[in-house]
């Protein structure tokens, strides 16, 4: 068993400073070890009184001195949690890999380069896999590493587990036994057409949005980037407009489409319960190319894409990157939880699951930011996407420090009944059931019903 004695902290953003509060939260054991950051901000006051004497190394990861900066503070007794933006998540895993330290990221990243140029292929997440499968073939350290571990991609894969075999309980008992010994591709193959990553935030906050700003709910960087970027899909079949991938016979990409301009419709639930319509991007994620991975069974493979409907004002502000010809913002604010004004407000995300025999399932979390404050206090920095993501990264980092030889994974190979069951305590109302089509659009005057909690049985 491998005694962790160190975590190396990369980055200090939302996400980073909301896994610390929420480790604060829970008194957890994490909170005693020794602590480094390399970030190029001021780590915030609340975040020092938190975890006091965070050694803080302020300055940017960059190529030119990622492994001069890195290799030093690198051990088999270090854990390192890697929540950077535009940093080369392949230059750390190797490095992690040849020093066999323990390594979390929720997204691969890249440095932040002019791609103007680039086949579009070569811009894509499941090209940057294949660079990754590349570059750490040789490393012969089976040594724990979990990439793409947030919300979604995350525990999403969880989510998306969970609806299958909940639709199965119903519909399909028979193939509960292949669910048992782990084989979803099967059991999807016979009865799963399509997959949407289904997410709706209707956060308003108090900042406006205008010209050559992102304001987004957990990183505005990373959202632009995702925005940018070439638009792809998975599936069986022809696509207008997209063409089947050279590197991934699983994928189909649009050289026309950047992703933040494709758009299909797809269903929500308020925090209630109650199913909505909404339209949304298909913004490109990693969970379309592991989910693609796991589910596939010979020529099969589900349709999958994120159709993601990011809050009001970042939606405005992406308006506002197409007008000024995708140019990228010279600024950027993630709003917190003293941001929202209306403390009802949600973030509802799940997994809308489409049957072949036309039956629809919702698995997901429908988190307000007032039931974020109740679980955290009323002192919560964090809002509640922040907290959505936060709990699957926690729940990670606990499976991996008892699971230490794993080898390079994601997600999907993380038990699911055990992400779910740490994660739900968390995520406000949680749904797992059949939905009918929706005939309602979203509407901003809708007033919840109640607020009570619920938590659909695993």
């Amino acid at each position: 068993m491998i005694k962790i004695k160190s975590f190396l902290l990369l980055g200090m953003g939302s996400v980073m400073k909301a896994l610390l509060e929420l480790l604060h939260h829970q008194h957890h054991k994490i909170l005693t070890m020794q602590m480094t950051c390399i970030c190029p901000e001021d780590i915030p006051e609340y975040i020092n009184k938190i975890k006091p004497g965070i050694k803080h190394i302020k300055t940017h990861i960059t190529e030119d001195n990622v492994y001069d900066l890195l290799k030093p503070l690198i051990t088999p007794e270090t854990f390192v949690i890697d929540l950077t933006v535009n940093v080369e998540t392949i230059d750390i895993i190797k490095i992690c890999k040849q020093h066999g330290s323990m390594y979390i990221n929720t997204s691969l990243e890249k440095y932040n380069k002019d791609e103007s140029n680039m086949n579009p292929e070569h811009t894509t997440l499941y090209y940057q896999e294949l660079e990754l499968e590349k570059a750490t073939k040789g490393i012969h350290n089976p040594i724990t590493i979990v990439h793409s571990m947030g919300m979604n991609p995350g525990a999403i894969s969880s989510l998306v587990y969970q609806g299958i075999e909940a639709y199965c309980k119903k519909y399909a008992p028979e193939k509960l036994a292949l669910l048992k010994q782990n084989k979803f591709n099967l059991v999807a193959k016979d009865i799963l057409d399509m997959i949407h990553i289904s997410e709706f935030d209707n956060q308003e906050v108090r900042q406006q949005a205008k010209p050559d700003i992102m304001i987004n709910s957990w990183s505005g960087e990373g959202f632009v980037a995702e925005a940018l970027c070439t638009s792809f899909v998975s599936a069986m079949e022809p696509m207008v407009d997209y063409k089947k991938s050279k590197y991934n016979n699983r994928i189909y990409y649009s050289p026309k489409y950047r992703s933040m301009d494709s758009s299909t419709d797809s269903i929500c639930l308020y925090p209630d319960g109650t199913e909505f319509k909404y339209n949304g991007r298909m913004i490109t994620h990693f969970e379309v190319v592991s989910l693609s991975k796991y589910l596939s069974s010979g020529d099969y493979t589900p349709k999958i894409s994120y159709v993601y409907s990011s809050s009001p004002v970042s939606n405005k502000c992406l308006e506002f990157v197409k007008s000024n010809g995708y140019k990228e913002p010279s600024e950027y604010y993630v709003f917190m939880q003293h941001d929202v004004l209306k403390k009802d407000s949600f973030d509802s995300l799940g997994a809308s699951l489409f049957f072949r025999d036309g039956r629809k399932f919702w698995c997901g979390t429908v988190l307000t930011n007032e039931h974020s404050m109740k679980v955290l206090g009323p002192d919560a920095h964090m809002n509640a996407t922040q907290l959505q993501i936060c709990a699957p990264v926690l729940a990670a980092i606990e499976w991996m420090m008892v699971n230490p030889d794993k080898g390079i994974i994601t997600a999907e190979a993380i038990p699911y009944k055990y992400v779910l069951e740490k994660c739900i305590p968390y995520w406000g109302n949680f749904y797992c059931r059949e939905v009918s089509q929706p005939h309602a659009e979203h509407s901003n005057d809708y007033k919840l019903k109640n607020n009570k909690i619920q938590v659909d049985k695993l």
